[in-house]
């Protein structure tokens, strides 16, 4: 029943969430093209993995992927966050961050599942990783019977026991759930062991009928046996980033990629969700065969030897709305494998494997990091015959250069242009101009930084 578990859960997350995104936009008055196309996405979104979903349990003779459904579905039925996880990972959830405005999940604000708050949506509790029901439950019903939490202190104590345990009040800090709290987040992951260990010991003297100092204590006095917050600066964005990520699987309060989006935008053709099967009626974004460049961070990186025992890679590349899987085959990986780096912020150019309702793949030619441009190398002949005459002579002067800057090819007399195929391409050095200059003179020879017009659909 895990299989059927798996497809119920998902669709459970794109009614509960594609209701509460009705409600927000009615309630803002969104309902322009915009707002419209999020809220369709969402819904779009949510039945590709439905269908996926299906497939997977579908498919012929393949005991992997129906363990690896089966196992989700239990898992989505444990804890239904796994199946909002799923749900928005395909780019839907970028853009409600953008039209309709998505929260971090909030002790004192958050409900179980998503929950609209103050014309937004706010995350919810189940997405958080390792908080489960019983924990959300006490959470919400202590809440409603005293108040909302006032400090990390008030909350741990407030909620003892072994459900709440240190685990969890670590994550429910990484997620951003108590940042409503006069503390930030690295002051309240350096005392929350502390405040838990003092409710503990304060719970145990208590069953045990005994008092301690405090419990003497005026009431003036009582703050100095109080934990107190060290004077720290807050972590760097990378980390409060990484952390979300970790316990939520999706980037909250901003993304790695954000303060690089121009240059971003001008090195790609193409934005990862163009990779996704097309929806009913929709022409497909992408065609086997084609050539494509995407950006972003590389997210996950898979080993793997051939028949041959040569490594070839698997890599996953993760821009600002998606991500898209990229075959890295032997001859490339002995290239450029030390620029396969999970993290590194990188554009990948190469032609585009194309699948039938799947998401289509793409098989890596050439690699370069985002704060290095992409250039391009013209050279120029008077004419059709002299390039077929020298073009031996420029193709053994650019041999022994490897990078990922493209060759083109300019014939003056018939005004052609020729761009030599990836395999040619070329890393462009000051050393490398000044041998072209002498060949084919310095007027004739010229580097140009390249920016491509990005092609995906970013509205």
């Amino acid at each position: 029943m895990g299989n059927r578990r798996k497809v119920h859960g998902v669709s459970h997350v794109r009614i509960h969430l594609g209701k509460i995104a009705h409600v927000v936009l009615r309630q803002k008055h969104l309902m322009d093209p915009g707002a419209e196309r999020c809220h369709r996405l969402f819904l779009n979104a949510a039945d590709r993995q439905h269908a996926a979903a299906q497939r997977d349990l579908t498919g012929h003779g393949d005991i992997g992927a129906y363990r690896t459904v089966r196992k989700r579905g239990n898992d989505a039925q444990t804890d239904r966050g796994a199946g909002t996880r799923a749900v928005l990972r395909h780019g839907a959830f970028r853009e409600m961050q953008m039209n309709i405005g998505i929260l971090a999940p909030d002790v004192n604000e958050s409900e179980s599942a998503f929950s609209v708050s103050g014309g937004a949506i706010r995350y919810g509790l189940n997405a958080i990783k390792s908080i489960g029901r019983p924990v959300i439950e006490s959470i919400i019903a202590e809440r409603k019977a005293g108040g909302p939490y006032v400090d990390l202190s008030d909350f741990i104590h407030r909620l003892p026991g072994k459900d709440v345990n240190k685990r969890v009040v670590e994550n429910l800090i990484k997620s951003g759930a108590f940042d409503s709290f006069p503390a930030n987040r690295r002051q309240m992951m350096l005392i929350y062991g502390q405040i838990m260990d003092e409710a503990a010991q304060k719970k145990k003297t208590e069953l045990a009928g005994q008092m301690s100092l405090f419990d003497f204590a005026a009431e003036e006095d009582k703050e100095a046996f109080k934990v107190k917050i060290p004077v720290v600066a807050e972590y760097n964005k990378g980390d409060l980033l990484a952390f979300e990520k970790e316990v939520l699987g999706f980037y909250i309060s901003g993304h790695p990629l954000e303060e690089y989006e121009e240059q971003w935008k001008r090195g790609i053709s193409h934005v990862t969700t163009d990779f996704l099967p097309p929806e009913e009626g929709e022409l497909p974004k992408v065609h086997d065969g084609e050539r494509a460049t995407v950006g972003g961070m590389i997210t996950t990186k898979t080993m793997k030897a051939t028949k041959t025992n040569k490594m070839m890679a698997f890599i996953t590349i993760e821009d600002l709305v998606g991500t898209v899987e990229v075959i890295v085959f032997p001859r490339d990986y002995e290239k450029i494998g030390k620029m396969l780096n999970v993290d590194d912020k990188v554009f990948v150019s190469g032609r585009i494997s194309a699948e039938e309702d799947r998401a289509s793949k793409m098989i890596l030619e050439s690699i370069r990091p985002f704060s290095e441009p992409k250039k391009e190398l013209w050279i120029q002949f008077t004419d059709v015959e002299e390039f077929k005459r020298r073009e031996p002579e420029l193709l053994s002067t650019i041999m022994d250069s490897e990078g990922s800057d493209s060759v083109i090819i300019y014939v003056k007399k018939e005004k052609m242009k020729k761009v030599l195929p990836a395999s040619r391409n070329i890393k462009i050095t000051d050393e490398l101009l000044g041998r072209l200059y002498q060949i084919f003179g310095e007027k004739n020879v010229k580097a140009v930084e390249k920016y491509i017009e990005n092609t995906g659909k970013m509205h």
